[in-house]
C-alpha cells in the first residue's frame, strides 16, 4: 500500500463520526502533507551485507548462509521501501 493509500485508508478509519467528515478537503490535503513528511522522516539503517566466501566452507551449510542473510536484508529493504521509507544512504 502506498504513503497516500495508507494515509486514506487511515483518514476513512478515524476521521469520520456516523458517517459524516468534520473537515474541509483543505484540512484532509494538510493533513495528508504532514503524514507524506512523517513517513517521509523515517529512516531505516539495515544490517551490512555478508561477504560471500569464495570456497566451500567446513562447516555444512555455513557456505550458503551469507548468501541467504544478503537476500533476507535485500527483501527487508524493498519491504520497506514500498512503504515510503528511506534506508539510510540511498537517494531512491
Amino acid at each position: 500500500m502506498d504513503t497516500k493509500a495508507a494515509f486514506e485508508k487511515w483518514f476513512d478509519e478515524n476521521m469520520y463520526l456516523a458517517g459524516q467528515c468534520f473537515c474541509t478537503e483543505s484540512e484532509k490535503r494538510r493533513m495528508l502533507k504532514a503524514w507524506t513528511a512523517s513517513r517521509a522522516a523515517i529512516e531505516i539503517e539495515p544490517p551490512e551485507l555478508q561477504v560471500i566466501p569464495d570456497e566451500e566452507s567446513d562447516i555444512p551449510d555455513f557456505s550458503d548462509w551469507p548468501m541467504g542473510f544478503n537476500e533476507g536484508v535485500k527483501a527487508s529493504i524493498k519491504a520497506i521501501t514500498s512503504h515510503g521509507i528511506r534506508i539510510k544512504g540511498k537517494t531512491e
